[in-house]
């Protein structure tokens, strides 16, 4: 507990230092997510396939920080962002999943809420105006479907709060335990502009390092030096 107190000296900010915190971003929600991301020092984003998520990818090619992989299966890609996940260290993979395809990614999807991996995923559906043109694939609630795999799962509709709900997403994601998140979003958002206040993810993030016991680890340091045969699982 001392050790988790520790983390939040400082805590408090002035107005002023808060507002200083924050920049403003024209655009549309897929722009929003972009400079989200890069807020939170995301590289690279894993994706499959194209269909009904184009405009993400319009908001990523002007922004060189942010780089795309493409996996040839959505299982694939979720894969792929938590062996980044895993291989950098901790940070966030972020996968960008067409809705048709969520359903091939929710075994891996599971692997990594099993592991406690921070993944974030998004997904967008049609325009309102079709909806229900495509039957039972449009008028299901990803969101909901995916529950049992998440740690913590939003379908944005408003395009102000575009900003908030994604870094509110990323922190969920990287707080101990970690998890994936998943972020919902229409085609609606991709066309609607707005001018908002997007604040540095330092401002979301919840510190978790918790520094061990010295005495405990001291014990075990003794035990393995004493130990003839010693056996670590």
């Amino acid at each position: 507990a001392s050790s988790l107190l520790a983390g939040t000296a400082g805590a408090a900010e002035t107005e002023a230092e808060v507002v200083a915190r924050t920049r403003t971003v024209t655009g549309n929600g897929a722009d929003f997510i972009a400079e989200s991301l890069i807020e939170a020092d995301v590289e690279y984003i894993f994706h499959g396939c194209g269909g009904g998520i184009n405009r993400f990818f319009d908001a990523f090619v002007t922004r060189p920080q942010l780089k795309n992989l493409l996996a040839t299966h959505e299982g694939m890609c979720v894969a792929m962002a938590e062996g980044y996940h895993l291989a950098s260290g901790g940070k966030l993979g972020v996968v960008i999943i067409p809705r048709p395809g969520i359903p091939n990614a929710t075994g891996n999807i599971l692997n990594a809420m099993a592991h406690r991996s921070s993944i974030l995923v998004l997904t967008a559906r049609e325009s309102n105006k079709f909806s229900n043109r495509r039957g039972n694939i449009e008028i299901i609630e990803w969101s909901e479907a995916l529950d049992p795999f998440m740690k913590w799962h939003y379908k944005m509709q408003h395009i102000d709060r575009v900003p908030e709900f994604t870094q509110r997403a990323i922190k969920v994601s990287n707080a101990p335990l970690g998890g994936p998140t998943f972020l919902g979003m229409t085609e609606d958002l991709y066309v609607q502009e707005s001018t908002v206040e997007i604040a540095s993810q330092e401002m979301f993030s919840v510190q978790g390092r918790i520094e061990p016991e010295e005495a405990a680890i001291n014990q075990v340091a003794e035990k393995l030096l004493n130990a003839k045969k010693p056996l670590i699982v």
